[in-house]
């Protein structure tokens, strides 16, 4: 029985893990995946990878390796094809890819977790996990 990867996106986060550890671990057990291994592997994608935010935004990140777990034998074609799709999508919902241009300011160390209250990275994090939900096979 599926789950609502999106809600359950969103409680991890809420729980303090970043947005990629939440997207990735919401989908862990559905993908043979122990959630410890997942919080460890994606642990340090967040924040757009530095705590700057100039780079993909983790939720994404998170999104990118559900569906490379979800689709292991798919051809290098068709991986780039999925993933330019969930690109596009992600970006039309969000209005960015970057974590900087997503949550509109770049000193990060000092907003994350005011950002996190205002449910910014919240949103964030249900798109991607929607998304990533989306491309499932």
């Amino acid at each position: 029985m599926r789950q609502n990867e999106e809600l359950v996106a969103i409680r991890l986060f809420n729980q303090g893990y970043n947005c990629c550890q939440a997207v990735l671990m919401a989908f862990a057990e559905n993908l043979w995946f122990n959630k410890k291994r997942a919080a460890a592997i994606s642990m340090p994608f967040a924040h757009g990878i530095d705590k700057y935010g100039n780079e993909l935004c983790g939720a994404i990140t998170g999104m990118l390796m559900v569906i490379g777990l979800s689709h292991p034998s798919i051809s290098k074609k068709a991986m780039s094809d999925l993933v330019q799709k969930a690109m596009d999508d992600f970006k039309s919902s969000c209005g960015g890819i970057n974590c900087c241009e997503l949550i509109r300011n770049k000193d990060l160390e000092e907003i994350t977790e005011a950002h996190r209250k205002e449910g910014v990275c919240e949103k964030i994090v249900e798109t991607a996990a929607l998304i990533a939900k989306k491309y499932l096979p």
